[in-house]
């Protein structure tokens, strides 16, 4: 059916017919309104006629896909059904429309849940569910959803994200879920974010995966950028480990720079915070800090020196300064032998604060 010819009164009919079929007591024929109402208007631009869908969205349907999204045993769903709702949801949000509608809301919830327990899904269609996702995240109700229900990292999981060849957009839906207005962030669940945290830093202990680390980073930038950091509870030894690990990963790459200056970030956050604490008592984790914060430190003087950046000194460039100074009074009396790793963004920090120095 071309865009342009739509006949209306035949979607008045289809309209009518799934208003009186969905109130059918027999569940079959719900299923089928539903799945006839998605495959007339499927390929048909948004209309206000599609909000009849989610308006009168059959109850004993709707009950069902209740029950089916709170069972926690994977594999003990209806498999028919499971792909039912997730057409569902993905003919609800192919329209950017529907995100901010109030009708929508319990259909991103019953999505969160479905996903929190793994059924082999293989035959939808992710990609569209995936364009659909997005549509619905434009709106920050169903972002702060995403956020309390860790729906991100639950996505991955559940549609195994690195084999279905789709890590580079869910980074963009990461990020788009991350860009939450301050002024809409009030129901973020600081407890919740506390546990989400820690099940993430497990899954890449796990793992070792670079998009598993990108991730936990992605979603605790954001804690800092809403001002909730102090809100939260983090592991913080766990968090040390984490970047232990994630250092000797990413240091042999070209590109590690981006995520260790992220990694910095996080740490000037814990170091300034006064929620969660670390101690620097030994020399590995005075090593380990310096590098990572002289990485960072160099990167912005480097950007200074090219007229990109102003250089100013905060609370938590001094921090990172003060700790590169500990580690520059040390740096005699450091076994190098166990730290060949130390030497080169110590040298790589120190040649731009000379340059910068002679610059201004």
């Amino acid at each position: 059916m071309s865009y342009r010819n739509v006949d209306y009164e035949i979607n008045k009919q289809a309209i009518h017919l799934y208003i009186k079929r969905g109130s059918s007591q027999n569940l079959q024929t719900v299923e089928q309104a539903v799945r006839t109402f998605i495959s007339h208007f499927s390929s048909q631009p948004f209309s206000n006629h599609l909000f009849v869908f989610i308006i009168h969205f059959p109850k004993k349907l709707h009950d069902e896909f209740k029950m089916a999204s709170e069972v926690t045993q994977s594999g003990t769903r209806d498999h028919q059904q499971t792909i039912l709702f997730f057409e569902v949801f993905t003919f609800i949000f192919k329209y950017q429309q529907m995100a901010s509608h109030s009708r929508a809301v319990p259909f991103v919830e019953l999505f969160l849940n479905f996903i929190k327990t793994y059924d082999n899904a293989w035959s939808l269609d992710v990609h569209a569910l995936f364009n659909s996702i997005q549509n619905c995240v434009t709106h920050d109700t169903n972002k702060l959803l995403f956020i309390n229900e860790n729906g991100m990292y639950n996505f991955y999981c559940y549609f195994q994200v690195p084999g279905i060849n789709i890590c580079a957009v869910f980074r963009i839906l990461c990020q788009r879920i991350c860009e939450i207005f301050k002024d809409n962030c009030c129901g973020i669940s600081p407890i919740q974010i506390s546990q989400y945290t820690d099940l993430i830093m497990n899954k890449f202990s796990d793992t070792k995966r670079k998009d598993i680390s990108w991730m936990l980073l992605t979603f605790l930038k954001m804690i800092h950028r809403l001002g909730l950091f102090d809100q939260i509870d983090l592991n913080v030894p766990k968090f040390y480990t984490f970047t232990h690990s994630m250092f000797f990963i990413d240091i042999k790459k070209s590109n590690y720079r981006e995520s260790l200056q992220s990694v910095s970030k996080i740490w000037g956050c814990i170091f300034n915070g006064s929620r969660n604490s670390f101690q620097i008592d030994n020399i590995d984790k005075l090593a380990l800090m310096a590098a990572i914060f002289a990485i960072d430190l160099s990167a912005k003087l480097n950007r200074v020196i090219y007229g990109f950046y102003m250089f100013k000194l905060s609370k938590n460039k001094k921090l990172k300064l003060y700790i590169l100074y500990l580690t520059l009074v040390a740096f005699p009396t450091i076994d190098h032998a166990a730290y060949p790793w130390l030497r080169f963004p110590l040298n790589n920090c120190i040649f731009p604060f000379k340059n910068t120095s002679r610059k201004h």
